[in-house]
């Protein structure tokens, strides 16, 4: 299997640590499933004493490696944006390198907050991952200025993952200067549109039905994956 992401679990792990996630309540069969295709890993947590869910998966096969890590507001959308974040490798290259910070309300977009806080950020990292390849469908609805949607070779997966750290340090920054307006709770309405537009045209779905069945791509996808938020193992008395 390729291994060449593993670095998106231990830097998400390190810089969101304050944030004091707890896994969510998921079944196992919708956590690990390996196939003579695929190993697939995924995961969620509530952060920020419900205030943020955090989504991540990873795919590794013998030529393909791809990680996505996603950071959502849930009922406070309005004071939040969301986090979006995407790695594919297939062979020599990584065909997709996509950081994004995106509002869910019109409200925020109209704010310009965030437009003061990552313009700068964008410009200076668009001169190293330029903009290589046409906005696919799902991600031009959302896209923002700032957003990075390239490719590079194997050789600049440092600086990549650079940019990563650099994009969700910021993010995590701008969050928590709003942190103390916000309450938790189920998913805004709008946060729950985003997380069905990208589970409407996930680009895998065929490819997953095939392998795993519809049911359990179904599953996974809208309401794991791109599910609302979900209760914390811990208020199960889990260990």
């Amino acid at each position: 299997m390729r291994d060449k992401l593993t670095w998106v679990w231990h830097d998400s792990q390190e810089l969101l640590e304050p944030w004091n996630l707890q896994q969510e309540l998921r079944h196992d069969k919708y956590r690990t499933a390996n196939t003579l295709f695929f190993c697939l890993e995924s995961t969620g947590w509530q952060a920020a004493t419900g205030k943020l869910c955090v989504r991540y998966a990873r795919v590794c096969s013998a030529k393909v490696d791809i990680a996505t890590l996603m950071i959502y507001p849930t009922a406070s959308a309005n004071y939040l944006p969301i986090f979006a974040s995407e790695w594919l490798i297939v062979g020599s290259c990584c065909q997709r390198v996509i950081l994004d910070i995106e509002p869910a309300t019109v409200e925020l977009s109209r704010l310009l907050r965030l437009n003061r806080t990552f313009v700068r950020l964008g410009e200076r990292w668009h001169q190293h991952l330029p903009t290589a390849l046409p906005l696919s469908e799902w991600f031009q609805k959302y896209a923002q200025l700032w957003a990075i949607h390239s490719s590079c070779e194997m050789q600049k997966l440092a600086l990549v993952r650079q940019a990563f750290r650099e994009y969700l340090k910021s993010y995590i920054n701008y969050v928590n200067k709003f942190l103390s307006r916000c309450v938790a709770g189920t998913d805004a309405p709008e946060v729950m549109e985003y997380k069905l537009h990208h589970a409407r045209n996930f680009p895998g779905y065929s490819f997953l039905c095939r392998v795993m069945g519809e049911e359990w791509t179904n599953e996974y996808l809208y309401k794991q994956h791109f599910g609302v938020v979900h209760e914390p193992i811990s208020l199960r008395g889990a260990c």
